[in-house]
């Protein structure tokens, strides 16, 4: 995590209302954390709790937050705060993110919980040891 983060500018805020289930989003999110940074990849991603992670790509970063509203609502939520003196995304009018999210529609929903999310869900569920 860069060390600068937390004072770095805001150059984009973005909130997506879906009508999808979040462990669904989640799930699609996750296998692409580079969307966040408008691109296909990114150079690491830090998970910050269950919902939340930090893409960090070329120096910029971007936060997605998973927002679980009711069922079969879930907004999600985009931060980009790109490299002190750099410009962030050339494009503003360009959104990878809200595209795939579009692209995707409802095969979202529709998709299977794969081994990789059950295993990290039931984890979460499994209760504290004493």
């Amino acid at each position: 995590m860069p060390l600068d983060l937390a004072d770095r500018a805001v150059s984009r805020r973005q909130q997506y209302k879906t009508t999808w289930n979040w462990k669904r989003l989640r799930q699609f999110l996750w296998a692409e954390p580079g969307l966040a940074l408008g691109r296909t990849g990114c150079d690491e991603v830090v998970h910050l709790g269950p919902l939340s992670l930090v893409a960090l790509g070329d120096g910029d970063a971007a936060l997605l937050r998973i927002i679980p509203r009711f069922p079969g609502q879930t907004d999600v939520e985009l931060v980009e705060m790109p490299k002190p003196g750099g410009a962030g995304r050339a494009n503003g009018a360009v959104d990878p993110l809200g595209d795939a999210l579009r692209e995707a529609g409802d095969g979202i929903e529709a998709a299977p919980l794969d081994d990789e999310f059950c295993g990290w869900y039931w984890a979460q569920m499994a209760p504290l040891a004493n």
